[in-house]
């Protein structure tokens, strides 16, 4: 229902940050704690996730380590991807140093392939 609800009405890349809140008023009574919080397991919040709007697997991955590291939501444990994301990131510097070593594995990734 909300996959084909999704590809329906959020085609536009441009809108898709509007239609977060609009897709979480529709689906989940506007408490956009619910995505997560009603979340019955790992593969139950990473199916809610990627139904919103402009969410692959990168922004499901991202989010979930944030939900994990950052607010402790146990479904979002399994969809930490287990190398450093957004969710390691408190400070500036710490952002710093994750760009820092996420060019190096973007290197390294394109000399291995």
């Amino acid at each position: 229902m909300y996959e084909e609800r999704a590809t329906q009405v959020w085609v536009e890349p441009v809108y898709r940050t509007e239609c977060v809140p609009v897709f979480v008023n529709e689906y989940f009574e506007t408490k956009t704690e619910r995505v997560w919080g009603d979340a019955a397991d790992g593969a139950d919040l990473r199916r809610r996730i990627s139904e919103l709007p402009g969410f692959g697997e990168m922004k499901v991955k991202a989010l979930g380590a944030v939900l994990w590291k950052r607010f402790g939501v146990p479904a979002a444990e399994e969809l930490d991807p287990g190398h450093p994301t957004l969710g390691d990131v408190d400070s500036a510097q710490a952002l710093e140093e994750y760009q820092a070593k996420k060019r190096a594995y973007k290197a390294k990734m394109r000399a291995q392939s």
